[in-house]
């Protein structure tokens, strides 16, 4: 009979949100995750009263509600993230923001302005 002294990983103990993508909007940049938020900016008058943001966890970990609901973004929205054991959660606040930064710049259309 033979026997090892690896033990088997345990379950992972982290709750994080790796990556949001949101469909049905324009981005305007890439989601801005923090330990504890998300900031998603869209295009200016985008509706943000039913979207369903898509999230990737860290392996193992469930989210609450589920990724992929359909909720109203017009004011910010509470997740709950729990670990793979089960010890540990973390709750992040999801903003989805109305932005007109421009998200791509270039300089082959330019003109003068004034006198320099």
């Amino acid at each position: 009979m033979a026997s090892s002294c690896i033990r088997s990983e345990g379950p992972n103990a982290e709750a994080d949100i790796i990556e949001c993508t949101v469909d049905g909007v324009t981005l305007r940049g890439e989601p801005v995750i923090t330990n504890t938020a998300v900031m998603v900016l869209i295009a200016s008058g985008s509706d943000r009263s039913a979207l369903a943001p898509e999230f990737s966890l860290t392996e193992g970990a469930t989210i609450e509600p589920a990724s992929g609901t359909v909720r109203d973004f017009t004011t910010a929205q509470s997740y709950t993230v729990r670990s793979e054991d089960g010890k540990h959660s973390k709750t992040y606040t999801v903003s989805i923001i109305d932005a007109d930064t421009p998200s791509f710049f270039n300089f082959d259309n330019w003109n003068r302005v004034g006198k320099y």
